[in-house]
């Protein structure tokens, strides 16, 4: 059923649509949109300047913004602004003018960006028309500030994960252990598989491919300092199309998500884990964040909470093929049910036509 009104959602991404959470909660969501018969516009994420560059182009771009908020908030158009919290001046902008026009604002998160004392974050939740997060955790955060808060997972495009277009590629008998990420920022969580994938190499025949390492020196030197571990270090992909990704993962025995137990981490939506697992591959991850309500330890994944429990589960995986295809099964189907888009986007369908209905 398409949906015809003469109301426009405009939205504001936190990033370009290289970047894993604007791709898949904007850009993913403004083109499921406009298939059903919403006008949608995207538009690129505002600049960021810092406290003291007071130039013509801040200005500027100042006054466009406040233009284009002022035109939503008479025309009766509805916002949808992801992150927007780190792009202050745009922040403070939309806070102004749900506060002076009652603009119809949709505010939408999926990670902790709540770890520092920013008022401008509490106050994008307090005047959000509604709340959309990625998780429970970040869902009890943002009912502390507003009542109208609807978890939404990121969600994925089940033809995108169809198993049945990718195929293996032979790389001997070594099992393959691989991650995939953006290397700089989690590289105090892989350390996390260090000692235990030094353990491992000593016992098997053992691979570690980890894609989006992006040169970076700690890393590299973490891992090809492993004896008898064959590291494979991939630097960057083209994330903009998700199957290039996706047939990368694939290629994967056993995925891996490890995380240090932060108050950023414990609003971490598991992303990673989830790819893996709509590709059928067996995943470990640290019980840290929304991943732990997805996996049932043992039935559809494992959790590992500790180095020694880090190498045992991994090495469960690495003993048995039959282990490894059912639980990579039960994650496939766990995670297709619960983070495809073709169901979530009727949520965010709903939200939306009951604001601009």
């Amino acid at each position: 059923m398409h949906y015809k009104n003469n109301k426009t959602v405009h939205f504001i991404p936190r990033n370009t649509e290289s970047i894993g959470s604007s791709r898949l909660r904007v850009f993913a969501v403004a083109r499921r949109l406009r298939n059903m018969g919403f006008d949608c516009k995207v538009y690129e994420p505002p600049r960021l300047y810092t406290k003291y560059d007071l130039t013509l182009r801040r200005f500027k771009d100042l006054w466009r913004n406040a233009v284009l908020l002022l035109k939503i908030s008479r025309r009766g158009d509805v916002l949808f602004g992801q992150k927007i919290h780190s792009q202050p001046d745009f922040a403070y902008l939309v806070i102004l003018f749900c506060k002076l026009f009652g603009m119809k604002f949709i505010f939408d998160f999926d990670d902790a960006i709540f770890d520092r004392p920013l008022w401008r974050t509490k106050s994008l939740v307090r005047y959000a028309s509604h709340v959309i997060v990625g998780g429970e955790y970040l869902r009890q955060y943002a009912t502390n500030y507003n009542w109208r808060v609807t978890v939404v997972p990121t969600s994925y495009d089940p033809v995108v994960y169809d198993i049945s277009k990718y195929r293996k590629k032979y790389r001997g008998s070594a099992v393959t252990v691989g991650w995939i990420g953006y290397g700089t920022h989690h590289r105090d969580n892989l350390s996390l598989l260090a000692e235990p994938l030094r353990n491992l190499a000593k016992r098997y025949s053992l691979r570690f491919v980890c894609i989006g390492v992006l040169g970076d020196q700690p890393i590299i030197d973490m891992f090809s300092n492993i004896e008898n571990l064959d590291f494979v270090r991939v630097d960057a992909i083209d994330w903009v199309d998700e199957r290039i990704a996706a047939n990368e993962i694939f290629q994967f025995d056993i995925g891996v998500m490890p995380l240090l137990d932060t108050v950023r981490a414990q609003g971490s939506c598991g992303g990673k884990a989830l790819q893996y697992m709509l590709l059928e591959v067996p995943t470990v991850a640290s019980p840290v964040g929304e991943i732990q309500y997805f996996i049932k330890d043992g039935a559809n994944g494992l959790l590992a909470r500790s180095s020694e429990e880090w190498t045992d589960k991994l090495a469960s995986l690495i003993n048995n093929k039959d282990i490894r295809s059912n639980i990579g099964k039960a994650g496939r189907q766990t995670i297709l049910s619960a983070c495809n888009i073709d169901t979530n986007i009727i949520v965010i369908k709903d939200i939306i036509s009951k604001l601009i209905g």
